[in-house]
């Protein structure tokens, strides 16, 4: 697929960035990334749902049914789903990073909690993920 048209219907400049978001959303968690709701592939999926969110093309339900060949009711599975990983990351439910710790926490509350004790310089874990 060329970058213009991942670009065009997803927002992603091209495939590996779309993969790469992709991993950090599942945590690195290939079962995630895999999860499927439907008969299409599960890349074909994330596409459907980045496609979908960033309002690219296929706006109406019914372009989407037809331009992806399934019901509207799997349509909404494969939303609804992705939707609740992306959401699960940016709550922190599934990398534990929200709020970030550092040595910090002992100083501030007086007690270690479980993300400061892996945590070997004092600077936040997100960053570290980031390669801030």
């Amino acid at each position: 697929m060329a970058n213009s048209e991942v670009k065009r219907k997803t927002g992603f400049c091209d495939v590996p960035t779309l993969l790469a978001y992709v991993i950090v959303v599942c945590n690195g968690d290939f079962d995630r990334i895999r999860k499927k709701r439907t008969s299409l592939t599960w890349f074909e999926e994330w596409f459907l749902y980045f496609e979908w969110k960033y309002h690219a093309t296929n706006l109406r339900q019914q372009d989407m049914e037809a331009a992806w060949g399934i019901d509207k009711r799997f349509i909404n599975q494969v939303k609804d789903c992705k939707a609740a990983l992306e959401m699960a990351l940016l709550h922190g439910d599934q990398l534990n990073l929200q709020p970030p710790s550092s040595r910090s926490d002992i100083r501030f509350t007086g007690k270690q909690t479980i993300h400061s004790g892996a945590v070997s310089r004092d600077k936040p874990c997100m960053n570290e993920v980031l390669g801030q």
